[in-house]
């Protein structure tokens, strides 16, 4: 299965890294620059979350506040 990881600042990192372990494809894109180096070598992290939303199967939003992109 081909997964999405959005992030604000990377809370989902164990739920990502346990999905790769399980055989998943898993992109992940974190807001916030501070974690620009993390979970890099596990998933595969992407610079825009947007192209990625229409090739998986699962979409997963660590957050609160990213409502307002459901019809994306």
């Amino acid at each position: 299965m081909k997964v999405l990881v959005i992030s604000k600042e990377n809370d989902g990192a164990s739920i990502a890294q346990q999905l790769v372990r399980e055989g998943h494809q898993v992109d992940m894109w974190i807001k916030d620059g501070e974690h620009a180096k993390s979970m890099r070598g596990i998933v595969s992290r992407i610079d825009s979350f947007r192209p990625a939303v229409s090739k998986a199967d699962l979409v997963i939003c660590d957050s609160v506040g990213f409502s307002n992109y459901v019809d994306l």
